[in-house]
């Protein structure tokens, strides 16, 4: 007996080979085109990631996703299902391809919080991002996206160009978050276009089944033609393109968001200077307490504290925006990543530090040259922490707003800067001009280094002789004056018969006397390591850092232009600067100051009642709630996926049996074992077939009875009379009897998927 397959136009015995696994040739035509415009679409975020990981995370989600589509497609599985496994491969994978390699709770969250909020992250995160937070996930999710939706268009649809759509929107994606300038403009342009185009007309000439000629060429010539238009359309879209007029009416669109952070809330970090001296009150100093940890580094090695870089006449302040001339993703505070972007070059070293209680500010410590962080224990610290962290790449300063909690281990990976001597410095010159928007001068700073530097010729000279100056002739003592760096302060520092003062009023006035004389300069709060690798409050000094075209920023040690230390100084009366408003950053509280009264009765009178415990109720508990938060999810896809098809069976069965007329329900258990069969892998026979020629092939490939149960159903709906339900009850015997034998012969693993199979629900006309 000869049977038609359906859907295969093509005749063949009862009983036709199983379907094999293996693609053909246009499947792997399909799966080739779309991993390359797909990969062509992740190309363009190279700007915003930097180095390779990127791809291969996008090549690896893409691969997926093919691998999905295309099994899914095999099984004849409705695309919601394929959208099901989807979500949940990028769940299980996720952390495997764009994490740490392992499969956690943690993993689960991270994963899903970059999924979701990972684009805003993307554009507030400086560039290149490395694998910082995460964000790996992204081009993963996007791969996966394009293989399923571009394998389920290709291979579902007869239209030529609409699987495109898919990678489009991954190189549309990548030009709105990857950069202001493009990545490889000539490769998502002509290149994209070139392999879309070749791959519709391919899919065209397969919907037609026929070759088109033209005249007597042959197919390798017609090739040939089309490659040549396409070279040809690239190189004038690429070479002649950019010199046509009109092209640099409209800028690129691409999304660009500056991080609404105001660092000029936060107190400036030479302020309290005093605190990390011994001539304070002990309740605020910190001189003798460990302030952080190294290791990694040698003794006498320098850590930078915070860099500042604006002066308004009060105190030297950290300024959002870095000078005109600086790139603009080197510009204000912005999340980083692993690497930050413009990292200083050659051989990079590495450093751990630990924070410790005493430390208690919300600067972050690094090095000279710093070139990446990588945040470590203890859980959950580090990755709050890199997620709060801004960072100024122009000044190499970061903060967390919320304070650097005590605990916190980080790497910092550095290149060494140079140590210059003093020969080395006179004969260096400044990289730049000064911004002066930024500073203010007192105009006896201006006056001084008229006065005591007009005869150098050089600006770098001028500098020298200033630092020599202040050195040779000032005294340094913290008690013979006021705090303070205000430009009274400063004035009264540098007017005096005998200069006098710390290093609070030495490096800011040295900042500015260096301004004054036409090179770049910024006051650096540094502490030196000890010889156990541990930082004190005795170790904090306040540098200056110059500007050089040589050797770019440098840090010229306090040292260097600090008078020497004189007990027997007198302590000179000067009028108290202005006071400033000291803004409390976020999460920090501050006493108000008590006219009259010490240290310790602010303190006191800070204090508050400590507010009555409320009363003990029932609380679901912790684990739990992760469990339910973070494992739920992916357990509630697996029971819909499972108990959706077997719900919607049983329904479709209980309607077949009790509802319609009873020969409708003979038919109805009929269309029930066919179902059945199709759950099972049987090949449907043609729908012209008779219920005797279906039978034969189902009994063929392990459905036994169905000849009973075809015959039982032909008499019904065929017999002289019209059945009754009696005669339907029957029937239904008869095809619950041939579906417990067929099921019977299979393993439990073979009954579980028959049970939640969805093909069978899928409708056909029999």
């Amino acid at each position: 007996m000869t049977t038609v397959l359906a859907g295969t136009g093509r005749q063949g015995t009862a009983g036709p080979s199983a379907p094999t696994i293996a693609p053909g040739r246009d499947e792997l035509i399909d799966a080739l085109a779309l991993l390359l415009l797909t990969m062509i679409g992740i190309v363009g975020f190279r700007l915003a990631y930097g180095g390779h990981g990127y791809l291969t995370a996008g090549a690896e989600g893409t691969l997926l996703g093919l691998l999905l589509s295309y099994f899914g497609q095999r099984a004849r599985l409705p695309l919601i299902f394929v959208v099901a496994a989807s979500i949940l491969a990028f769940l299980l994978f996720g952390g495997v391809i764009s994490q740490t390699g392992t499969v956690s709770l943690a993993t689960l969250q991270s994963i899903t919080g970059a999924a979701v909020s990972g684009w805003q992250q993307l554009l507030t995160t400086a560039r290149p991002v490395g694998a910082a937070a995460g964000l790996l996930v992204l081009p993963y999710l996007l791969g996966l996206f394009s293989g399923v939706a571009g394998h389920a268009l290709a291979r579902r649809t007869s239209a030529a160009l609409l699987p495109v759509a898919a990678p489009a929107v991954v190189v549309a994606l990548s030009i709105l978050f990857g950069g202001a300038q493009p990545t490889a403009a000539a490769l998502q342009g002509a290149g994209f276009t070139a392999v879309a185009l070749g791959w519709a007309a391919v899919r065209q000439q397969r919907g037609t089944g026929q070759r088109t000629t033209i005249g007597r060429q042959r197919p390798w010539q017609r090739i040939g033609i089309a490659a040549c238009v396409l070279a040809v359309a690239g190189a004038g879209a690429t070479f002649v393109g950019p010199r046509l007029p009109g092209v640099d009416a409209h800028q690129r669109v691409v999304l660009s968001v500056m991080p609404p952070f105001d660092a000029a809330a936060y107190p400036s970090p030479l302020a309290g200077f005093r605190d990390y001296t011994q001539d304070v009150s002990p309740l605020v100093s910190v001189y003798g307490k460990e302030l952080f940890a190294t290791t990694g580094l040698p003794a006498g090695s320098v850590v930078r504290i915070a860099a500042m870089d604006a002066y308004d006449g009060l105190a030297w302040g950290v300024a959002n925006v870095s000078a005109p001339g600086v790139a603009s993703s080197f510009s204000g505070f912005q999340r980083v990543g692993a690497l930050l972007p413009g990292a200083a070059a050659g051989i990079a070293l590495a450093a751990t530090i630990t924070i410790e209680p005493a430390y208690g500010q919300p600067w972050l410590p690094d090095l000279a040259g710093t070139t990446g962080f990588d945040f470590l224990g203890p859980a959950g610290t580090g990755a709050a922490a890199q997620d709060a962290l801004r960072f100024n790449v122009a000044t190499a300063t970061g903060i967390v707003p919320g304070g650097v909690p005590a605990g916190l281990q980080y790497r910092v990976s550095y290149v060494p800067e140079p140590v210059l001597t003093e020969a080395q410095l006179a004969n260096s010159s400044p990289a730049a001009t000064p911004d002066y928007s930024a500073l203010y001068i007192p105009p006896a700073v201006q006056a001084f280094a008229q006065e005591h530097a007009d005869s150098a010729p050089t600006p770098m000279g001028k500098v020298v002789m200033l630092a020599a100056y202040l050195r040779v002739n000032g005294n340094y003592s913290n008690t013979s004056v006021l705090a303070g760096h205000s430009a009274g302060a400063l004035t009264t520092f540098l007017d005096s018969k005998q200069i006098t003062g710390d290093g609070e009023q030495y490096a800011a006035a040295m900042a500015l006397l260096a301004n004054a004389a036409g090179v770049p300069a910024r006051v650096s709060l540094d502490a030196t390591v000890e010889s156990k690798g541990t930082v004190y409050g005795r170790d904090v000094r306040a540098d200056i850092e110059l500007d050089l075209a040589q050797y770019g920023w440098v840090t010229v040690p306090a040292i260097q232009f600090t008078g020497t230390k004189n007990l027997a100084v007198p302590r000179q009366e000067v009028a108290p600067p202005p006071q400033s408003v000291k803004v409390v950053p976020p999460g920090q509280s501050a006493a108000a100051p008590v006219p009259g009264g010490n240290a310790s009765d602010a303190v006191s009178r800070t204090k508050t009642k400590p507010l009555p415990k409320p009363p003990a109720r029932f609380a679901i508990p912790a684990i739990v709630l992760t469990l339910l938060t973070y494992v739920g999810i992916p357990l509630l896809v697996v029971s819909v996926v499972v108990t959706v098809p077997m719900a919607a069976k049983a329904l479709r069965r209980r309607r077949r049996r009790t509802r319609g007329r009873p020969s409708a329900r003979a038919a109805g258990a009929w269309r029930e074992l066919l179902d059945l069969g199709r759950d099972l892998g049987i090949a449907r026979a043609a729908p012209a077939a008779t219920r005797r020629e279906q039978a034969a092939l189902a009994e063929a490939h392990g459905l036994p009875a169905a000849g009973s149960v075809a015959a039982a159903v032909d008499a019904a709906v065929f017999g002289p009379a019209d059945p009754d339900a009696a005669a339907a009850a029957r029937v239904w015997a008869l095809a619950d009897g041939a579906r417990r034998a067929a099921l019977a012969r299979l393993s439990r693993r073979r009954r579980a998927w028959v049970a939640v199979n969805p093909a069978g629900l899928v409708r056909f006309r029999y």
